[in-house]
């Protein structure tokens, strides 16, 4: 007499192949769960300084029409410490325009150490300031 043949799948097998899909959807989700945590640092970090620093070199060309931009001098513009760790400007070099303005598209862009994938840039324009997380 022969043994019926078994179909389908044992209790124990579901059970391995339910624990693989398991690990892997923890690991896919954990890494886009970093990702983001990452770019909050750099905005918790970075946005309100680089909104700061355009702000404060909007107000100087509007003191001081025509001239150069020094970045020094301005407090909001410099390398600090912050919560999560230093923060550096990229300001590109430019003069006041004659009427009071920053040059067209001028931008202000902050980098963290919590994050080398992300900076926070905020670009000046006649509508005002435009700020956003970029990628590098």
């Amino acid at each position: 007499m022969k043994t019926p043949v078994q179909k389908g799948f044992t209790i124990t097998e579901l059970l391995v192949a339910i624990v693989i899909i398991s690990i892997l959807v923890f690991m896919i989700s954990f890494s886009i769960y970093e990702g983001y945590v990452e770019k909050s640092k750099v905005i918790q970090d970075g946005l309100i300084y680089a909104k700061n620093c355009l702000n404060d070199l909007l107000t100087y060309c509007i003191e001081h029409p025509g001239e150069r931009l020094n970045y020094t001098h301005f407090e909001n513009c410099r390398e600090r410490t912050v919560f999560y760790g230093r923060i550096t400007f990229t300001i590109p070099p430019a003069n006041c325009s004659i009427d009071g303005n920053l040059p067209k598209n001028f931008w202000v862009e902050v980098h963290s150490t919590a994050s080398d994938k992300f900076v926070v840039k905020c670009i000046y324009n006649e509508g005002g300031i435009k700020c956003y997380t970029e990628s590098q």
